[in-house]
């Protein structure tokens, strides 16, 4: 990942780096054998598109199996009962389940087969750590509640999501060079295997901006402790206000989603969206009834700031937020401008910056700012600290203008959440309404 990312803003310091990548185009494991591949095409000029490695497949592929893979992690979502059997190896590779389903529905293999390959591959990656346990192997669920007890949680992943991974990764190749997938289905493979950004490796967040508010609600002290106030979760109403229309330079804030937590035992959370749409008020929000349990932004899902331009979505929305819950790298969920409305508006998006975009005349008319003050996921009940991150789409009053007068009309909207207890088990509550614009 870090090649990656040092590549495409530098290509000498990875050119040290050439023989070893060299060795990995052809490597057992796919997502590696990706990524070299895209630095050796940036270093060569040559086609990305990883060669074939010359290999016998294993006939586990062809085999008659008993039918065990019985949990599906779709269904458990939902909350719908699913059948457990003992090792299912679709309960073992959970969430992961859900992409293997779907390689092996692609390279039209049974399902039982690819995911019992894929679990050989995780028994095999699978840390075995014993320095808790004596002689005794401590797995990933052990050692997961070993360290929510002690208090040092995970950012991002639990310990089985990486070896599921690279066993789907070791999977896809072994499929990739037995040629069982379609030329087409290269596109989407890279997708579920690539779980970072390169942008973000070398990228940092900005500092909070003065005009975002602390949560609403609790004394403005954020470092010091303070009981929440009664029903405080079910007046996230309250927090609309604090949902500004226009930056200090007088830029229209187009859309804004901030995330703020404090770090008490009460793991107070408040996040606050707000967006413009081209529509009428009483089109403002699609769908009243999900937004508790969606945002209120045009989504797109597993893609990275380099493809951000390619994305469509409809015209009426001004901004599109990413979805980046499998991603590795921080920042992942981001807003920008609609890169459909930007085009209608005859304007240009400048690589290498913030999905910054400039008119014809070169003056820039809108960009993102990413800032963040601490890690949400952190906790410290003796700190007492408010913690938070976010994103924030401005657009020049003349730029503005200009979406004006293409749309019609525009309309202001915004959303508050607010939950309290870790995950939100105790409590949570959410309210919308119309802003002024």
């Amino acid at each position: 990942m870090v090649l990656d990312a040092s590549s495409k803003e530098n290509l000498s310091v990875v050119m040290p780096f050439s023989d070893a990548l060299e060795q990995m185009r052809t490597s057992a494991n796919f997502a590696i054998r990706l990524t070299a591949n895209v630095i050796l095409a940036r270093i060569k000029g040559e086609s990305p598109t990883p060669p074939f490695a010359e290999r016998e497949t294993p006939a586990i592929y062809v085999l008659h199996l008993p039918h065990l893979a019985l949990h599906r992690t779709e269904q458990a979502m939902e909350g719908s009962s699913t059948a457990v059997a003992i090792d299912d190896p679709a309960r073992v590779l959970s969430p992961l389940d859900i992409e293997i389903r779907a390689v092996a529905e692609i390279a039209r293999l049974p399902e039982d087969n690819v995911l019992y390959r894929a679990v050989q591959y995780f028994r095999a990656l699978e840390t075995q750590r014993t320095w808790l346990a004596g002689t005794k192997t401590l797995d990933s669920e052990r050692l997961s509640a070993f360290l929510h007890k002690v208090g040092l949680r995970h950012s991002f992943n639990k310990p089985h999501i990486s070896p599921a991974r690279h066993a789907l990764a070791y999977v896809v190749a072994e499929l990739y060079d037995g040629r069982y997938f379609p030329s087409e289905a290269l596109p989407w493979i890279s997708k579920i295997l690539m779980h970072y950004d390169p942008l973000f490796i070398l990228r940092r967040p900005g500092q909070r901006p003065p005009w975002i508010e602390c949560m609403g609600g609790i004394p403005a002290d954020r470092h010091s402790s303070s009981n929440l106030p009664d029903r405080w979760v079910e007046q996230a109403k309250d927090s609309l206000s604090l949902l500004c229309p226009r930056a200090p330079d007088g830029r229209i804030i187009v859309a804004e989603w901030t995330r703020l937590r404090r770090l008490d035992h009460e793991w107070p959370e408040e996040q606050r969206m707000a967006m413009v749409r081209g529509v009428r008020v009483h089109d403002l929000w699609d769908e009243p009834d999900s937004i508790g349990d969606h945002l209120p932004f045009f989504r797109v899902m597993g893609i990275q700031v380099a493809d951000y331009v390619r994305v469509h979505a409809e015209l009426d929305h001004l901004v599109v937020a990413h979805d980046g819950y499998d991603f590795e790298t921080p920042g992942a969920n981001w807003l920008a401008l609609n890169p459909e409305v930007g085009r209608a508006m005859g304007w240009y998006h400048i690589p290498g910056e913030w999905f910054r975009w400039v008119d014809h005349q070169g003056i820039p008319v809108a960009e993102s700012i990413w800032w963040s003050d601490g890690f949400t996921y952190g906790f410290d009940e003796f700190q007492h600290a408010e913690v938070g991150s976010g994103w924030l789409v401005v657009m020049t009053e003349r730029g503005f203008e200009q979406v004006k007068r293409q749309t019609g009309f525009l309309s202001r909207g915004g959303v508050v959440w607010r939950s309290k207890g870790q995950f939100g088990t105790n409590g949570r509550y959410h309210s919308f309404g119309v802003l002024e614009s």
